[in-house]
């Protein structure tokens, strides 16, 4: 009976031995597919592929040369130890979705003016992924952008034609399929710009003190118009911004309008003046020329002889009107602006009046 016990005693542990061999002597992939996430980097870890004992790891050489990172597909992999070596794949697998990120408003809504195209900037702050965006799209209401940008969320827009209120879903996809949605709500609204005029461009002499109001005139679909010159600085030559607030009638909807304001020393204000410019200084009131007034000319490059004839422009008594560079005398009946200018929005200005260019 001892026998019996002591034999299969040492036939165990013959088994156990052999099988320990086997088990320090293994060298396998551990899986035949390693997955790993586009854009996460690989290990390069041995003992992260390879069942083997410690000392055959330490010794293993991984090639991972054929292993693009960065595009989603299945590559070989070659594990070698001495006179062992075993093959896998690594499989770059792209489940991402894409990143969107939204323009933050106090609302939570976003604007739109009727018949006026919204660029998706101002919807979208911006969208990532590592594949690349393969397409954004809206549910409703969606026109093209600027096509040849290279930011994808400059290259779609938005466009009404009536006002309300709009539920929009903006879908991202990545070149994998990979999509991303959000569900916005978009309020469209009279264009309340239309509906104000003076709100343009402005030259202003340092140090003038000025009705930023002076020359807004507005209709009865806008409620009131104020303005915004907290970025002007009129003691300081620069450029600067200065932003016109437009309240609507629906007593609800506000809409803005930046201009330019530049602010010109003394000296630059009265070289723009000399030159025909419109310079605003205190009050609003037009910065005056200092050249000497001579008389009127059609292309402003001719004079008058002293008997009130003309003395260029060539018109002949068969003519039928006057030449560029003609001049003539004659008798002035009105005067004004033209269009809807006035003294304070620095628009051109027109004379009438009676004369005869063939004198």
């Amino acid at each position: 009976m001892k026998k019996k016990v002591i034999g299969a005693a040492v036939i165990v542990a013959a088994l156990l031995g052999v099988f320990g061999f086997v088990k320090y002597n293994e060298y396998s992939a551990k899986e035949p597919v390693v997955k790993v996430e586009l854009g996460d980097k690989i290990s390069e870890k041995p003992e992260d592929y390879v069942k083997a004992n410690k000392t055959a790891l330490k010794k293993t050489v991984l090639d991972l040369s054929k292993v693009d990172q960065k595009k989603v597909g299945k590559y070989p992999v070659k594990a070698s130890c001495d006179k062992k070596s075993v093959t896998f794949e690594v499989e770059i697998v792209d489940t991402t979705k894409p990143k969107l990120t939204l323009v933050k408003t106090e609302s939570g809504s976003y604007q739109a003016v009727v018949g006026q195209t919204l660029n998706g900037t101002a919807l979208m702050e911006s969208v990532e992924d590592v594949a690349g965006i393969k397409e954004i799209s809206f549910s409703d209401g969606q026109t093209d952008g600027n096509k040849e940008s290279e930011n994808p969320v400059e290259q779609v827009a938005l466009k009404w034609d009536e006002i309300g209120e709009k539920e929009v879903t903006i879908s991202v996809e990545d070149n994998s399929g990979n999509v991303t949605k959000e569900t916005v709500k978009v309020k469209v609204v009279e264009d309340y710009l239309a509906h104000v005029t003076g709100m343009q461009d402005l030259t202003i002499e340092q140090g003038s003190s000025i009705d930023w109001m002076a020359g807004i005139t507005k209709d009865e679909k806008v409620l009131e118009v104020t303005a915004d010159a907290s970025k002007v600085d009129l003691n300081t030559a620069g450029e600067y911004t200065l932003t016109y607030v437009v309240k609507g009638d629906d007593k609800e909807t506000t809409v803005t309008k930046e201009v330019k304001v530049t602010v010109v020393t003394p000296q630059k204000a009265q070289e723009l003046a000399d030159s025909g410019s419109f310079v605003k200084t205190t009050g609003g009131t037009k910065k005056k020329t200092t050249r000497s007034s001579g008389s009127r000319s059609s292309s402003g490059g001719s004079s008058k002889s002293s008997g009130g004839k003309k003395n260029s422009g060539g018109a002949s008594s068969g003519g039928s009107g006057f030449k560029p560079g003609q001049t003539w005398e004659g008798t002035t009946t009105g005067s004004g602006y033209i269009g809807s200018g006035n003294a304070d929005t620095g628009a051109n200005t027109y004379e009438e009046g009676t004369w005869n260019p063939f004198e």
